[in-house]
């Protein structure tokens, strides 16, 4: 498991505590989420609060699935039924701090029928991704936002 988190040494000392620390490698911050996102399987994102949705967007744009907390932005593009030849999810969806849904989601990933059923969705849903389309609708809301308030 490999984390990349800006807390860090939290992390780090939860693993020693729980004697996992043998098993999982904690990075940081990255700017370089390119070379991140193409090596791992699936992304990990069990939002407190998220409100653009940006972790999501960049996992889809590269195949991968994601396990997402229903209070993360993004998660409405997971789901492939907007195109009427296909149904599925690009990985699973928890409730905000349910560790249990969280450790479930992650073991079913780990397995790997389950992983690749959601990696089949996720990469039929990349075309759609473009960091570009995503900054577009980022500038048309707070361009519609900034018209309304004027």
């Amino acid at each position: 498991l490999i984390l990349a988190s800006e807390g860090q040494w939290n992390i780090h000392d939860q693993t020693v505590d729980r004697k996992c620390d043998e098993h999982v490698r904690i990075i940081g911050r990255t700017a370089d989420m390119q070379s991140l996102l193409s090596t791992c399987d699936v992304g990990v994102m069990p939002a407190i609060h998220s409100t653009i949705g940006r972790f999501v967007w960049e996992c889809l744009a590269f195949g991968k699935p994601v396990i997402a907390s229903t209070l993360t932005a993004g998660t409405d593009r997971m789901s492939t039924h907007r195109n009427k030849s296909m149904h599925g999810i690009a990985g699973k969806f928890i409730e905000t701090n349910n560790r249990k849904q969280l450790t479930n989601a992650m073991l079913e990933m780990i397995d790997e029928k389950a992983r690749a059923k959601a990696t089949q969705q996720a990469k039929l849903i990349a075309p759609e991704m473009s960091f570009d389309i995503f900054v577009d609708k980022i500038e048309s809301l707070i361009h519609s936002l900034a018209k309304a308030n004027a």
